[in-house]
């Protein structure tokens, strides 16, 4: 949930119902709510959503390069990842503003 669903954690935290029928009417949303707001509840801002928005945050706030913390590379490459969560995309999307990004996927096709 927290990579391809941060948007229903993000409800549940704030107590509020996430605007999908078919995850705010399933049998176990309740409780999974509950508990995700018991867990959040004990560490604000530290799940892996609120990480992912406070380093999109700050990449969106940053001009140039020069602006990122020494040690960043001037280009970032991503190897095999067939699928791209849209946390990881967001991510992606802001340093790509300030460095290069390069995605590399396998793409089938029906040759041999």
């Amino acid at each position: 949930y927290q990579v391809f669903r941060p948007d229903v954690l993000g409800a549940w935290e704030r107590g509020a119902p996430t605007g999908e029928a078919d995850v705010d009417a399933h049998p176990h949303a309740a409780w999974q709510a509950a508990l995700w707001r018991a867990l959040a509840a004990e560490q604000p801002g530290r799940s892996r959503a609120a990480q992912t928005d406070a380093l999109v945050a700050a990449l969106d706030a940053m001009d140039s390069a020069a602006d990122l913390p020494a040690g960043v590379p001037s280009r970032v490459t991503v190897f095999g990842a067939g699928l791209f969560p849209p946390v990881y995309l967001h991510v992606l999307h802001a340093l790509g503003r300030l460095v290069e990004v390069h995605a590399l996927t396998v793409t089938p096709t029906g040759e041999r």
